[in-house]
């Protein structure tokens, strides 16, 4: 259940500090609005209610109707607004592994905040998902893309820019804002919500990292999970692991629901119960997982379209070609043609 979801404090405690102290809201309205006391906002590591966040983040959209929130507020905040997941992930010995970590704990900063990194040879892909009420607050989503994209600048020491910005929702602020601010091109109205990158960033070191103690906070965390997810891990991570499958298994045909489902050792309608509360569905996710190997594979100019539709799963060039018309109304060959 949505309201019994938790999150740490120090998220609010840092939403707070902005929305007083730049934004000028009072302190009184903020408060009112999370439907939180002042008390409950003074250890960073203590639980409070998700709804107080998402609340608060609402009431931002409804007073502030034409500031760009999501990237004002992405600049501002840092690493320690995530808790001990922030600085957990600070100490990773590399962005490759602090972007792992995110995404193994991150439900303990949000839980319902879904990324997913694919991996490529030339670019990887780190996709963003949330539940319905707060993907409607587009503000959110544009923050997770400009606090993700300073983090890793922070971290780095490097003004690392994206390939590409994906925004699922439309266009909310001058173009020139958002790749002023993220350095990237960006398309709006996409499936998905994704960050391109270079893959040679996820090599990159993270300055000022003291690994061992990263190691040694990694573990505590996996002390505090059963506190903070009341969830079983495994159900947690269904969906990446439905994904990862079919990343690795498409060629094969081997990727309906019954034989996925059988092969992470669960019933389909386990399965599709688990996806359901994540927010996704296992036809999405298969999709979806499509959809991005297509853009990817079609930059590809090796490779034939009939290859690429096997290589996806389709059972026919024509299912390919029915499918690239729904996602972007073009022909492979016109999707091709446009990625140059």
């Amino acid at each position: 259940m949505l309201g019994e979801d938790k999150v740490f404090a120090a998220l609010v405690m840092a939403l707070r500090a902005w929305s007083v102290g730049v934004l000028g809201l009072s302190d009184e309205v903020f408060l009112s609005s999370a439907g939180v006391t002042s008390e409950a906002l003074e250890d960073p590591d203590a639980l409070v209610p998700y709804d107080a966040l998402v609340s608060a983040w609402a009431e931002l959209h409804e007073r502030f109707p034409d500031r760009s929130l999501g990237m004002d507020y992405g600049r501002y905040v840092d690493p320690s607004a995530l808790g001990m997941v922030g600085v957990t992930i600070c100490h990773a010995p590399n962005v490759g592994v602090m972007v792992e970590r995110l995404m193994r704990f991150q439900r303990m900063v949000d839980p319902h905040f879904q990324v997913d990194l694919q991996r490529g040879d030339d670019v990887s892909v780190l996709t963003m998902r949330h539940e319905p009420r707060v993907a409607a607050l587009h503000e959110i989503m544009e923050m997770f893309v400009t606090s993700f994209v300073q983090i890793l600048r922070k971290s780095t020491d490097r003004e690392l820019v994206p390939v590409r910005v994906d925004l699922a929702h439309p266009r909310r602020h001058p173009v020139a804002q958002y790749e002023e601010v993220w350095g990237a091109p960006v398309r709006f109205e996409q499936p998905t919500q994704a960050l391109w990158f270079d893959s040679s960033v996820l090599e990159a070191p993270v300055v000022s990292a003291a690994p061992e103690a990263g190691k040694y906070l990694e573990r505590y965390l996996e002390t505090l999970m059963p506190t903070l997810d009341p969830r079983a891990p495994d159900d947690a991570s269904v969906s990446a692991k439905v994904r990862e499958h079919l990343l690795r298994d498409l060629s094969s045909g081997d990727v309906d629901q019954p034989s996925v489902a059988s092969a992470l050792g669960m019933s389909s309608r386990s399965m599709q119960r688990k996806l359901s509360a994540e927010g996704t569905s296992f036809s999405a996710l298969l999709d979806d997982v499509r959809r991005v190997q297509t853009e990817r594979m079609l930059a590809r100019r090796d490779l034939a379209f009939y290859e690429i539709a096997y290589l996806l799963g389709f059972a026919d060039p024509s299912s390919f070609y029915r499918a690239c018309k729904r996602w972007v109304d073009m022909t492979p060959d016109a999707w091709r043609a446009s990625l140059t």
